[in-house]
């Protein structure tokens, strides 16, 4: 009876483990694919969530440490949307280990149909996941905000929707430029404070992970032209649980067979039942302008910051070509508000209005500028 027992208990242990040998096997052929991005449950601790995710066997871990929400969402929607560009263009398949908004994936197909459309190519786009069904449900709104054109555009026109003002560190401004960022801080608290807004920081190393990694890029470069977007809507999704509708500043549009990070009719097809992303806007940066400036010139003009190039951590160069571009329509509008004008050095406005008409741009986007300038002149 005994020997029957010792037996048992033998196959017993057996069974145990080669269950968890072949687990443990499994795990570490999908683990170590070359093909596989897969993403696995996000985990929170207070108010920092983090993400695995083995990216074509290489695990990484993305890191979003927020301040000003007390309840993170910890689905893994917003994760998904940093690879989705990438699972386009490469063809990689995406493997999930949480269910996602149906919605969701059904909006994800049209980000392929504006992908083809746009690059006159066939692509694939393969999730492997579990779908649950969700009824939107309207909670509050939200809106990055960096003190840029589009951003007080965008704030200033939904001003009754926004309820919160977001901003993300690690993206424009890194964390080790702190005396711009502390610039930058104290600008999105102070316009929030105004405009009677809650706020929102996130500290992320979202950008400096997928551009660490071996993301399809084109030859472009990532951040611009495929992942700024998605690396904002990750970051919201994160806020989901009391955000309903997050109103994007609308990025500017790129010539036909080209694409965008950000775009009219791109940014919609990232939303669920938790989030609707808002891009709605299309009008010119001059018209921006003249809205902005007439809508509150006030708080504009005192935190206005368009720069990206920031030299020894400049708030504004006053130099550079978006300085310019943000300058020298202003002045056209009325050179009386140049003087109001406090976060750009002007000293002779007809000056630097002549040396940008007569200089020599070669992306597209800056030579587009120019001629609105120019046709603004005119008119």
């Amino acid at each position: 009876m005994k020997s029957i027992k010792k037996i048992l208990i033998f196959i017993f242990i057996f069974i145990i483990l080669f269950i968890l040998y072949n687990r443990r096997y499994k795990i570490q052929v999908e683990n170590f694919s070359n093909k596989n991005i897969i993403i696995f449950n996000p985990t929170i601790d207070k108010d920092i969530i983090k993400c695995k995710v083995n990216f074509k066997g290489k695990l990484i871990t993305l890191k979003n440490e927020y301040e000003g929400i007390n309840d993170i969402y910890d689905g893994v929607e917003g994760f998904l949307c940093l690879f989705i560009p990438h699972a386009i263009l490469s063809g990689d398949t995406i493997i999930l280990k949480k269910p996602i908004c149906r919605k969701f994936l059904n909006n994800l197909k049209n980000v392929k149909k504006y992908y083809e459309s746009n690059l006159n190519k066939k692509f694939t786009l393969n999730i492997q996941c579990e779908l649950y069904d969700k009824k939107y449900e309207k909670k509050k709104g939200i809106s990055t905000f960096t003190g840029g054109v589009d951003s007080f555009y965008t704030i200033l026109k939904e001003n009754k929707n926004i309820s919160t003002v977001f901003y993300c560190i690690n993206y424009d401004i890194k964390e080790t430029q702190k005396n711009l960022l502390e610039k930058q801080l104290k600008t999105v608290k102070d316009v929030a404070q105004k405009l009677k807004k809650n706020v929102i920081i996130c500290k992320t190393n979202q950008k400096q992970v997928l551009e660490s990694i071996k993301y399809e890029n084109m030859g472009y470069g990532i951040w611009g032209y495929l992942i700024h977007g998605v690396c904002i809507f990750s970051n919201v999704y994160n806020l989901s649980n009391e955000y309903s509708d997050f109103y994007f500043p609308s990025s500017q549009e790129v010539e036909i067979n080209s694409i965008w990070g950000s775009s009219l009719y791109l940014d919609k097809y990232y939303s669920s039942e938790n989030l609707n992303i808002v891009n709605e806007d299309s009008i010119g940066r001059n018209d921006k302008l003249k809205y902005i400036i007439k809508k509150n010139k006030n708080i504009v003009f005192k935190y206005l910051k368009v720069c990206w190039k920031n030299p020894n951590q400049e708030y504004n160069c006053s130099k550079c070509e978006k300085c310019l571009r943000t300058i020298i329509p202003i002045g056209i509008m009325d050179k009386k508000n140049l003087k109001k004008l406090e976060t750009f050095k002007i000293d002779n406005f007809d000056e630097i209005l002549n040396n940008y008409l007569n200089m020599k741009f070669k992306q597209k986007t800056d030579i587009d500028f120019q001629k609105e300038i120019r046709l603004m002149i005119k008119n």
